[in-house]
């Protein structure tokens, strides 16, 4: 995601090969073109078969030709880490609108946000989940009438109107000698070769090896995975030893049966025999790494790897994760100078099975969620400061971790505290992402397991509120904080009560309640001003309460807070508080009626914003920019600026009314535009603005000077770079090398004197 700690914008979805690493796709031309045929004219193609099989790997070059027909682009939402079905709709709205802040039901948010977009939703890994994605597919089949569903799972998901696509195994060569020329060029030998030579780069198919390459690739039923387990043994072995120990390991296979229960067979005694020749450190980690989700670190490979018996310490769980990565049992990939360790879903699903035989799968699931609350606790100590940053994306990178340590806390008796205990912590991790009704749902879930008298029923009831609230559900909001005032009085917790008042301070603000307002967030910041521990909260009530005086007309009040605010956020060195403070101290300079002021402030609080990825607090300002620029007279810039804002505000799901206190200056400063600029005017400038990516209109990026004219070619290069295609991709749509394609693209980064993509996004969104 090119170092954006939040999910990836629509206009650019993540680059499959972030899933694969630098490993190539191999053969396939006759599934990929069968598949963007089926999408023309079917709105849901299923590509089945058993694990191992390259399922999604299809799905994404599939995809990928298609793209074509979905001007609005892909999203890829993977499903293998999630455990939860009622997540499903929650997950997928979260990839396409990423900060929902709407109290609706995710599934219709998905609907309502799809309905009028050209748009291709690749669901991986469906099996597990088949009746959510069926309910999925089916509110899309009748709502969106544009949007196509391709899907990846074991079987088929049932919908009406589904095409299924199976997917056979790679083409192995017949039992005759073949040539080499031709043998190498059969699908399944060259995968074998491909896998082989990243090994060994000086391995090739000789007359005299030919003969073994295609026994192993018979004998392994062109599975891709399989064969890749087998092909990184040639370190070690030649490829006569490695036919010669597979004919002696996995059992004889019926001559020319293709079912997919023998195909089972085949991936499953590959497995086995790549499970014998593993150490037993290494067998003992591969199983107990079966519990993370998605990726994960060294740190916590240790920690729950290691394992509760002792049976290994920290040097022998990196020794093991080493020679599992060897033997391609996990891939690596690396973010911000830090390696991270995947599995294959075949492969997890094996090293579960051996998890559950040894009996370990209930200790090693409680040492996998221990980790992951003391990594949450770290997150809460360290976040407000220099590393914010870092702490941001590395708990974004482990949401899907999370996800598993909190369901194991709801569905675990007497477990639910220490849920609570988590979502306290990473309240911030939530908020910024917009992870609201996923914080209710964990929360409501925790509330029954929680006994009346435990201090942590007070802080779920206070957090579901305050997630409620930033839905603008103000109903749930109120139930859930007022019960939990009722908690903080009865044990006394003067810091919840504070959180409490806080939080009814900041709706009072959002409603127009100014006077209350006031004197809530006052209450509040008497406790939060003499507890170290809760300088995040005093924070916010700072940024609030100065909103609060600023509407009211006392703007020297609102400046004296925001001084303290300002001073506290740099003591810490941190930057999301200061994007909100930023923005406050622009709404007082937009009372004050400065509107230069107001837009200089502004784009500071948008800089600080995107440090972060916080698109709620970049919605607010923006709309401040557009009322910036309508009262300094620059209407059409204006009628643009409300375009971008509403783009943001439909990628949450929400809008200015929601919102009473900016809904009316929304309302008013819009009219105004409208009516110097004419209906027309307004609409074609907002509609520019709509149709703009927020990334490239709002992150500041140096001013394109260009050196040269851009080519015809690289121009169409950087246009397909805005769309957010890969350099793989380019070149697959142009038919050119990819390399080719790498040049014109820094070739175009040297003339427009631009340092990355998203700039040349920027650039292209600038031109007619």
């Amino acid at each position: 995601m090119d170092g954006d700690p939040l999910p990836p914008d629509p206009a650019g979805f993540p680059d499959p090969a972030e899933r694969w690493g630098l490993s190539s796709h191999v053969g396939r031309t006759a599934e990929i073109a069968e598949g963007a045929r089926l999408l023309g004219a079917r709105r849901l193609v299923t590509l089945t078969g058993p694990g191992g099989v390259g399922k999604s790997r299809l799905a994404d070059r599939v995809a990928a030709h298609a793209a074509d027909r979905f001007p609005d682009g892909r999203a890829v939402v993977e499903l293998a880490g999630l455990r939860e079905p009622a997540m499903v709709a929650e997950v997928v709205a979260h990839q396409l609108i990423q900060h929902d802040r709407s109290p609706r039901p995710a599934l219709e948010v998905v609907v309502d946000h799809l309905r009028d977009r050209a748009l291709l939703l690749v669901l991986d890994n469906c099996e597990h989940l088949v009746g959510a994605c069926a309910d999925l597919v089916r509110a899309l089949a009748r709502g969106c009438p544009r949007v196509a569903v391709l899907a990846t799972s074991r079987q088929s998901l049932g919908v009406d109107g589904e095409r299924v696509l199976p997917v056979p195994p790679l083409a192995v060569p017949g039992e005759g000698p073949l040539p080499v020329a031709a043998l190498v060029e059969v699908d399944a030998v060259r995968l074998f070769v491909d896998r082989a030579q990243a090994v060994v780069p000086a391995f090739a198919v000789t007359g005299d090896n030919a003969a073994d390459v295609a026994e192993v690739c018979r004998r392994l039923e062109g599975l891709p995975l399989a064969i890749e387990l087998a092909a990184v043994r040639i370190r070690a072995l030649s490829a006569g030893q490695l036919a010669e120990r597979l004919t002696r390991s996995l059992p004889t296979l019926t001559a020319g049966s293709r079912t997919a229960p023998q195909r089972q067979h085949t991936l499953r005694a590959t497995l086995d025999w790549s499970s014998g020749l593993c150490s037993p450190s290494e067998r003992r980690v591969w199983a107990r790494a079966s519990v993370f989700s998605g990726t994960f670190d060294l740190d916590a490979a240790e920690h729950v790897c290691a394992g509760p018996d002792g049976g290994g310490g920290p040097d022998d769980v990196l020794a093991a994760i080493d020679g599992l990565l060897d033997k391609s049992v996990l891939t690596r990939e690396e973010h911000d100078g830090v390696a991270r360790y995947r599995m294959s879903g075949a492969v997890r699903e094996y090293g579960a099975e051996r998890l559950e035989s040894a009996g370990e799968r209930a200790a090693v699931a409680r040492l996998h969620r221990d980790w992951f609350a003391v990594v949450a606790d770290r997150f809460a100590a360290a976040w407000l400061g220099p590393d914010q940053l870092t702490w941001v994306r590395r708990l974004w990178r482990d949401q899907p971790n999370f996800r598993v340590a909190t369901e194991y806390c709801v569905s675990t008796p007497g477990e639910a505290v220490v849920a609570v205990r988590m979502g306290l912590a990473m309240m911030h991790h939530w908020t910024l992402h917009g992870l609201l009704s996923e914080a209710r749902m964990w929360m409501d879930r925790a509330l029954p397991g929680i006994p009346d008298d435990a201090p942590e029923r007070g802080t779920a009831l206070w957090l579901a509120g305050l997630s409620a609230l930033g839905q603008t559900d103000v109903p749930a909001a109120a139930a859930h904080l007022t019960a939990a005032g009722a908690v903080a009085k009865q044990h006394g917790d003067r810091a919840l009560r504070a959180r409490v008042a806080s939080t009814w301070g900041i709706a009072s603000v959002y409603g127009g309640e100014l006077a209350a307002a006031r004197t809530l967030l006052d209450k509040a910041l008497t406790v939060f001003r003499t507890r170290d521990d809760l300088v995040p909260d005093r924070l916010f009530a700072l940024v609030f309460a100065a909103q609060a005086l600023g509407l009211s007309g006392d703007t020297e009040g609102a400046k004296a807070l925001l001084t303290e605010g300002t001073a506290l956020s740099r003591a810490c060195g941190e930057h999301y508080f200061r994007g909100w403070l930023l923005y406050a101290r622009a709404r007082v300079s937009l009372a004050e009626g400065d509107w230069a002021e107001a837009e200089s402030t502004g784009r500071q609080a948008l800089r600080a914003q995107w440090d972060l990825g916080n698109r709620f607090t970049a919605a607010f300002t923006t709309e401040l920019l557009a009322t910036a620029a309508a009262k300094a007279g620059s209407a059409e810039q204006a009628a643009f600026l409300f375009g971008v804002a509403g783009g943001i505000w439909a990628l949450m799901g929400s809008s200015p009314d929601a919102y009473p206190a900016i809904g009316t200056t929304h309302t008013t400063e819009v009219e105004a535009v409208r009516a110097e600029l004419g209906r027309t005017r307004y609409d074609q400038a907002y509609a520019r603005g709509l149709r703009t990516s927020p990334t490239a209109a709002l992150r500041p990026t140096p001013a394109a000077t260009p050196r040269g004219t851009l080519t015809k070619r690289e121009l169409e290069i950087a246009a397909l770079v805005a769309e957010g295609l890969t350099n793989r991709d380019i070149a697959e749509r142009l038919v050119i090398a990819r390399r080719t394609a790498e040049s014109h693209v820094d070739h175009i980064l040297r003339k427009l004197n631009l340092t990355n993509r998203s700039q040349i996004a920027a650039w292209i969104s600038t031109r007619p």
